[in-house]
């Protein structure tokens, strides 16, 4: 259920990057506008990958373990911005969840 919850919300972030410009502002007042497609389209990639991690484990680590580094660059991020440290809550939570979703992915690898 944590896995399909947390595909939901990647996958929603990744198209909203993608169509909203509202969240497209965030990427520049983070000065990385110019990243905000390959983000964009990781964040989709990472969340199919944890879809398929349900049945199939391998592409469950690798995006589990993606959108952990991925989160843990958002959390630097908003620090090197200056963001009060209430506003890196949500990214690090993700990291969170991802690292424990990882964890599972490489569990349930080598006992199959």
């Amino acid at each position: 259920m944590v896995t399909v919850l947390v595909s939901a919300s990647f996958l929603g972030f990744g198209c909203g990057y993608l169509l909203v410009p509202r969240m497209q502002a965030e990427f520049v007042r983070y000065q990385l506008a110019h990243l905000l497609p390959a983000a964009a389209w990781l964040q989709i990639a990472g969340a199919l990958g944890l879809l398929l991690g349900l049945r199939y484990p391998l592409p469950g680590i690798i995006a589990a373990g993606g959108l952990a580094l991925m989160m843990a660059v958002a959390v630097a991020t908003r620090l090197r911005i200056g963001d009060p440290l209430l506003q890196c809550v949500p990214a690090v939570l993700y990291l969170l969840l991802n690292v424990y979703l990882c964890a599972t992915f490489i569990g349930q690898r080598s006992t199959s």
